[in-house]
């Protein structure tokens, strides 16, 4: 397809998820993670990080998927819901994306993954952690015209040797990784955010409180100096 005809299909599909976007936050289909899911995910830890951190910043979850929404779905082994794989228009009609599977073609250069689950009052909602939002699965639909590929049930999204490795994670091992980790996601929080700015803030104060962040700093920044690695 001519580069022209790539950017007006692009251009369209932009003007129209915008409208459908504001639509969406404007009548409640749209909605940032709950305070509750947030609270949920500070029990969840991935590589010595709550998920209350990394589903929050937006620089670890874009373009990552299919961990994310498996780290997502930890906190919600008490609820039913589904893992969903399937092309979607902001892949498919993306310039860039097009641009770069010309060069090294990939049949599932269009495929994202992201949860279903349900609400209170029996509505679908889709978790798509690389935008951080809950969106009313209706509108997501009109938003991405997502054709599926893969479903997977709870049962089976629990089986996955990925949801297992965080399950079973080593916290204590894994936290003394952390002076290496923290200072990225702090200097995330400060820019490049497009909704959790002031809440990864939060969350990140927080948990290192709760863990003695300057504790654990101080006792690694010791041990390397023990071993010669700091001069």
């Amino acid at each position: 397809m001519e580069a022209s005809k790539v950017e007006e299909r692009w251009n369209l599909y932009q003007e129209k998820y915008r409208e459908l976007f504001n639509y969406g936050v404007d009548n409640g289909l749209i909605r940032l993670y709950s305070d509750a899911l947030i609270k949920a995910l500070r029990n969840v830890y991935y590589g010595g990080l709550p998920a209350s951190i990394v589903l929050l910043c937006n620089v670890a979850c874009n373009g990552w998927c299919y961990d994310r929404a498996i780290l997502l779905s930890l906190v919600f082994e008490d609820d039913d819901y589904q893992m969903v794989e399937a092309d979607i228009d902001s892949l498919i009609l993306n310039p860039r994306i097009i641009a770069k599977n010309e060069i090294n073609p990939d049949p599932r250069y269009a495929e994202h993954c992201y949860l279903e689950g349900k609400g209170g009052d029996g509505s679908v909602w889709v978790f798509d952690t690389s935008i951080g939002l809950a969106i009313e699965k209706g509108l997501y639909e009109k938003m991405q015209h997502p054709k599926v590929n893969r479903v997977y049930d709870k049962k089976t999204v629990m089986s996955f040797g990925e949801y297992q490795d965080i399950k079973n994670a080593d916290i204590e091992s894994d936290k003394y990784g952390l002076p290496l980790l923290m200072p990225s996601y702090e200097a995330v929080a400060e820019i490049g955010q497009p909704y959790y700015r002031e809440r990864l803030k939060e969350e990140i104060a927080y948990y290192k409180e709760f863990i003695n962040y300057d504790g654990i700093k101080k006792e690694v920044e010791e041990d390397m100096l023990r071993k010669g690695f700091l001069g």
